[in-house]
């Protein structure tokens, strides 16, 4: 019908409304020609760069990090409102469809200001965790929706952009409206308070939808619709089905809602002319006496009356025009047309969930797939394709009851009905089988023993109507052996578990409020055999396991017809450990898998060598990831710089003079330790990233207040270039996971100016001692860089004072702890400069003391009783 959307004839729209509710980029170049930056390029960039993030770390604390209010949804509705105005068939049927399909629409465009202003994207439905920051904006939002609802409810007069009971703006609110606003109030105040990521999900997915809309008419073609004239067919089969010139720059998942939809144009067009014909079949049926067959021996000689033989030709051309219509229904618009459109969007939709599958395990690593769909355009997809599959059994069974043909030619018709009867069913199952999705991975380094939690889903949905009987969900674990054997014989392939998996069978639940159909698979756990060579750990970590789950469904045709299907999918693959010393050599083997297994393999097959460049890319996604990723946040970081990478191609290959096309293989990857280190390549990138992404240092690491990547050699070059007390931070090249504090001032035992490296700090260490905390300790150190100040960089993040007058008042001596520094022992002074001789001790080993004062004894600053927190490590003296 006609979409328009109008706010100046709101009763016009209000009945449109009421009708439609109810009825890899890869790093390809290491530009090893270029030279090094020189030290004072290098105090530039640092100056630059420090202080522009600083500022802009200034200004993120001085928001509010539960703040709600974005523009990206501004207007959208009214952008919707005015497609109105694109005489486009297509789209006409896309708003149809999202009028009809979608939850909520009411309020949507009742409240439409208050929800376009809200930060719907920036929410991470699937972080439920109590105080986070997607909670908080959660359950702010419904708050000020719930303030929207109740103040709209207060007023005596109200202007509603829809006016849902028919009225116009600025009448009395209406009984009926009333009604609405007092349930979605009471919903807001009741189910989504204490549950916000539900509405989150359902705003997310209108917004989604709208979205979609509008970018694909943004890049349709405008048509003037044409209707046939006086109900006759068209002229020629599907003529719903408007020739569509190509549209550059459109994702894939778009061409294909394209097609749907004019699919269901056609389809539409086939009920249409079913429905006539049912008609004229019921009075053609009532002039025959129920026997049509009479028709067969109509011979105008014997009739002598002239209005009965008028009367006999007017019956004999009704049926004449029944036996055409159906004829061109059955080969023009089923057989040829509409069925071969199906099973072409049937594979290309398989197709394009194996690709989401593949982008799935690229996501693990960080890395977003150009022009991948996300999952609910999939399963916008897949449900209209479901719908399609039942029209047309329904039209299929319509068709099969309608004989008006003479014997011979009504078997030629049964038996191609039949056919398509039967292809259809056959593509609906193929559609169930492959549209069961892992939605949310299990971990795919998992501890044995330990809970864990995974959850599907069904991208069909209602559009079957499986929804509306629970279906089982068995998940089992197997080896590289069975998922093979499962790949070649299918679902009914019998699985060979490779260990139990506690509470492995749950029950299918749809959400009636987004329409989706869900498995929910909490609280197992895996037990295992122990395996593997006891003396080689790696063995262990290099072992893949996936988990293959089967979903037993019912699925009923309108044919009455009913079918047991089983949909068959898997996990991602996993690497099953028993201790967390395994859990870097098991992240290596998740990692190659993720980042370099092919889209169709055999399970579960890697290359054993990849060109360097893809190794850095890969790792330069799973570093902002890890790293720089914040939660609730649209930033991505910026990853890896061409430093770091070189850092990195010097560290593995010895030189950054490098093709980056040179293969790396495996063994040089996590199997063979870095030159004169008891280590591997990953295991050293593994700890460092587990020490950047931790709380203590991932904050400093987005300010880029930490280099990191940079050589000691390197580092001491740049420090000789800056001012006496420069320092900066660089990761120990000896020891796992550690950050280490280089510094450049003037040492009085040598009576000269040197660049000290002081002792590593692992996290543990930083639990102890923050990082601007130790800065603060150490007096001769006083620019980050070149030229920024300690306290300007890391002041805001000192642990504030102790204060002496609340351990006065319980009786208590103040303490306080304090980094110092020693070298072997013996006492090496470093100054702030040669005019500030009074500063504390430095040396390549730091020690955390406790420094103890009597309130009324003694100066505050004179340490009775060391506690030494931390002893040096005598075998990181060279670090």
């Amino acid at each position: 019908g006609d979409m328009s959307i109008d706010r100046t004839n709101t009763d016009s729209l209000s009945t449109n409304l009421e009708k439609e509710v109810t009825n890899g980029n890869q790093w390809n170049d290491l530009e090893a020609t270029i030279p090094p930056l020189q030290p004072n390029e290098l105090q530039d960039i640092f100056r630059d760069v420090v202080l522009d993030w600083q500022a802009q770390a200034e200004l993120t604390e001085m928001m509010d990090t539960a703040d709600i209010e974005d523009t990206t949804y501004v207007g959208q509705w009214n952008r919707v409102e005015r497609l109105s105005s694109i005489r486009n068939k297509v789209v006409e049927s896309m708003i149809y469809k999202f009028c009809q399909e979608t939850p909520m629409l009411k309020f949507r465009i009742m409240f439409a200001d208050v929800i376009e202003s809200k930060c719907w994207h920036l929410i991470d439905s699937n972080d439920c965790q109590p105080g986070g920051i997607n909670m908080r904006r959660a359950s702010t939002i419904v708050s000020c929706l719930q303030e929207a609802v109740a103040g709209r409810l207060n007023d005596s007069y109200m202007q509603i952009r829809v006016p849902i009971d028919g009225g116009r703006g600025g009448n009395l609110l209406s009984v009926k409206v009333k009604s609405e606003l007092l349930n979605w109030e009471q919903e807001l105040r009741g189910r989504y308070t204490q549950r916000p990521m539900e509405l989150v999900q359902v705003m997310q997915k209108m917004l989604k939808r709208e979205q979609y809309i509008l970018e694909m008419a943004e890049k349709m073609p405008l048509y003037t619709n044409e209707q046939p004239q006086n109900g006759s067919m068209s002229s020629s089969p599907g003529s719903a089905m408007q020739k569509t010139e190509p549209m550059p720059d459109m994702p894939r998942v778009q061409y294909i809602m394209r097609d749907l939809n004019q699919a269901e144009l056609c389809s539409r067009e086939i009920t249409e002319r079913i429905e006539r014909m049912v008609g004229e079949y019921q009075q053609l049926h009532l002039c025959t006496g129920g026997n049509l067959q009479v028709l067969d021996t109509y011979d105008p000689r014997l009739i002598a009356s002239a209005e009965e033989q008028r009367t006999w030709k007017t019956i004999i051309e009704l049926r004449d025009s029944l036996v055409q219509t159906r004829q061109v229904l059955i080969h023009e618009y089923h057989k040829d047309q509409l069925f071969n459109q199906l099973q072409s969007l049937l594979r290309r939709v398989k197709c394009e969930i194996a690709e989401w599958k593949r982008a799935e395990a690229y996501l693990s690593n960080g890395k977003q797939v150009a022009d991948s769909s996300d999952i609910d355009q999939l399963e916008d997809c897949c449900k209209p394709l479901a719908k399609l599959f039942l029209q047309s059994l329904d039209q299929i069974l319509k068709l099969q009851h309608i004989e008006v043909d003479n014997l011979l030619k009504e078997q030629e018709n049964m038996k191609m009905l039949d056919y398509l009867r039967q292809h259809y069913e056959n593509m609906a199952k193929d559609l169930v089988e492959n549209a069961f999705i892992v939605e949310k991975q299990p971990p795919q380094v998992l501890m044995k023993d330990k809970k864990f939690m995974c959850q599907l889903r069904h991208l069909v949905a209602d559009g079957l109507s499986i929804h509306q009987f629970r279906f089982d969900t068995q998940v089992q674990l197997v080896n590289t052996e069975a998922a093979c054997a499962i790949v070649d014989g299918g679902p009914s392939t019998p699985i060979k578990p490779s260990g139990k998996i506690l509470n492995n069978c749950h029950k299918s639940d749809f959400v009636e409020q987004t329409k989706q159909l869900h498995v929910h698979m909490r609280n197992m756990s895996l037990s295992m055999r122990q395996r593997g060579d006891r003396g080689r750990a790696d063995c262990v970590a290099e072992e893949k396991f996936c988990m293959v789950f089967r979903a037993f469904i019912s699925l009923r045709f309108p044919s009455k017809a009913e079918y047991d299907v089983v949909a068959q999918t898997f996990s991602l693959p996993i690497v099953v450990i028993s201790h967390g010393k395994q859990e870097a050599d098991a992240q290596a083997t998740v990692f190659w898998d993720n980042a370099f297994s092919e889209s169709v393999r055999r399970p579960f097959e890697v290359p054993d060598s990849v060109p360097w460049n893809w190794i850095l890319d890969g790792l330069n996604c799973l570093w902002k990831k890890e790293c720089e990723k914040e939660p609730g946040s649209a930033s991505e970081g910026i990853g890896l710089t061409h430093e770091a990478k070189k850092y990195l191609t010097v560290k593995l290959l010895g030189t950054d003079a490098v093709d980056p096309h040179t293969h790396v293989s495996w063994r040089q990857f996590n199997r063979e330790n870095l030159p004169g280190k008891g280590f591997t390549f990953w295991t050293w990138f593994f700890k460092v990233m587990e020490l950047v992404s931790s709380p203590y240092v991932k904050k400093f690491w987005n300010l880029r207040y930490i280099t990191g990547f940079i050589g000691k050699a390197e580092c001491q070059n740049y420090l000789l270039t800056c001012p006496l007390g420069a320092f900066m931070f660089r990761f120990s090249d000896s020891q796992l996971g550690a950050l280490s504090i280089s510094c450049y001032t003037y040492c009085e035992k040598t009576k000269r100016k040197e660049v000290g490296h002081l002792e590593p700090d692992t996290i543990k260490r930083l639990q102890t001692r923050s990082i601007p905390d130790m800065v603060k300790d150490l007096d001769y150190l006083l620019y980050l860089g070149a030229d920024i100040p300690k306290d300007r960089a890391f002041g805001p993040y000192y642990t504030p004072e102790f204060r002496v007058e609340s351990a006065q008042k319980h009786d208590y001596w103040p303490k306080s702890l304090q980094v110092v520094t020693k070298n072997n022992g013996t006492t090496s002074t470093f100054i702030r400069s040669m005019k500030q001789p009074n500063s504390p001790d430095m040396g390549p080993h730091v020690q955390l003391k406790s420094s103890m004062s009597p309130p009324t004894f003694g100066s505050p600053g004179t340490p009775l009783s060391p506690l030494d927190l931390l002893s040096p490590n005598p075998s990181l003296h060279g670090e």
